[in-house]
């Protein structure tokens, strides 16, 4: 799990932020004290930073100063209000800086972090196959909770992974993040797995990126259908873990 350090007053909004990132993230909890921070970011040694901005009097300026000038490469996260953020933009300008502004839900702010921490770029690690390479990011759509988090519990540890809950809202995530793969689900109500692939497949900046489809769906009417739309691979839930990895990465090699 990616590290990422909350900085902020202790208020409700960030004992909230708190509970909607700790289930994805570790998150290391600082005050607004300068000393604090340089301490939690030399030891703790985050990959994000989220300031929340929201719940105080006054912008402190220390704080994102020090930021901008002696941790550039660290992206951060800036919670807070539009009227507050004009002010702050004067002095946190750069890709470094990406303001988040209420309302904002787990699944928003869980997806915004993730792309943050793409936007920056990722070291090389090694995958559970034995491929040495930047970690990705692979988005599942599903409707079923428990199948959402047990297919993501398999695959955390390799991969980021972002969630979607039914098929027009992994179209929206699929452009808004531009994920390397996405796991599709074939039964889901309204727009089903079928539909959503086509859809995708119509969309430019989303046609091209490798779709496989996970489901229980075994009929060979309706798995021909989507084979002859050609997606990168087709598994039938509940998948193993080994030979889900393998697919996906064998979805990579063949590109």
């Amino acid at each position: 799990m990616r590290k990422v350090l909350l900085i902020g007053k202790l208020t409700e909004i960030v004992r909230d932020l708190n509970d909607n990132l700790s289930e994805d993230f570790i998150v290391q909890l600082s005050s607004l004290q300068m000393e604090n921070i340089q301490g939690m970011i030399k030891i703790g040694k985050p990959e994000l930073v989220i300031l929340c901005l929201l719940g105080i009097d006054r912008l402190d300026k220390e704080i994102l100063s020090w930021l901008n000038e002696n941790v550039r490469d660290l992206p951060v996260l800036v919670v807070t209000s539009h009227e507050m953020w004009q002010m702050a933009s004067v002095i946190c300008g750069g890709k470094q800086f990406t303001p988040v502004f209420p309302p904002f839900n787990k699944e928003t702010l869980t997806s915004t972090c993730y792309w943050a921490l793409r936007k920056e770029g990722e070291a090389p690690q090694t995958s559970a196959v034995g491929k040495v390479n930047a970690k990705k990011l692979i988005l599942l759509v599903d409707d079923n909770a428990a199948a959402l988090r047990s297919i993501k519990g398999m695959l955390e540890e390799t991969y980021d992974i972002i969630l979607a809950t039914g098929g027009e809202m992994g179209i929206q995530k699929a452009i808004d993040m531009q994920p390397d793969l996405i796991l599709l689900d074939y039964e889901m109500p309204g727009m089903n797995g079928n539909a959503t692939f086509e859809m995708m497949l119509q969309i430019n900046s989303i046609k091209n990126i490798p779709v496989i489809f996970l489901t229980g769906v075994s009929d060979g009417k309706r798995v021909m259908e989507v084979i002859d739309k050609h997606p990168a691979g087709y598994m039938l839930k509940p998948p193993d873990k080994d030979q889900l990895i393998a697919l996906i990465e064998s979805a990579w090699n063949r590109e």
